[in-house]
């Protein structure tokens, strides 16, 4: 008995941030991408500049993410949505919402990507720009 009442913060503390986070007026933080993780070799290009990727790296207006061959990179878009960027994909940040109503949108160059968005705030919009 006394294990289990060990084990129960370990439990409840993860839906209530979960909670936290899914609930409550959107903030400024909800729009910005911050890489989550990276498989193989991930760069990201920031003013012509490319470096590898690193976890909890929050990415700017016109910074790109390239995959090489079996790479993928997830991208955290706020507590609000997930992209996924496959392998051999070039993905760059087109438009970043400043305000809490505003345009996000990625311009896909090659490649794919899954993306995953919850509801946003009246006035947003989220695009994938393809060639």
């Amino acid at each position: 008995m006394m294990r289990q009442m060990r084990r129960l913060p370990f439990i409840v503390i993860p839906f209530i941030v979960l909670a936290q986070l899914s609930c409550g007026k959107a903030k400024l933080a909800d729009f910005v991408f911050t890489v989550q993780s990276s498989i193989g070799t991930v760069k990201v290009v920031s003013q012509g500049v490319a470096r590898a990727a690193s976890i909890g790296e929050a990415l700017a207006l016109g910074d790109a993410v390239i995959t090489d061959k079996a790479s993928t990179a997830d991208l955290l878009y706020g507590a609000k949505g997930l992209v996924r960027v496959y392998e051999n994909s070039n993905v760059r940040i087109a438009s970043l919402q400043e305000k809490m109503a505003g345009d996000t949108s990625l311009t896909m160059q090659s490649g794919k990507v899954y993306v995953t968005v919850s509801k946003l705030v009246k006035g947003s919009t989220f695009r994938v720009n393809t060639p």
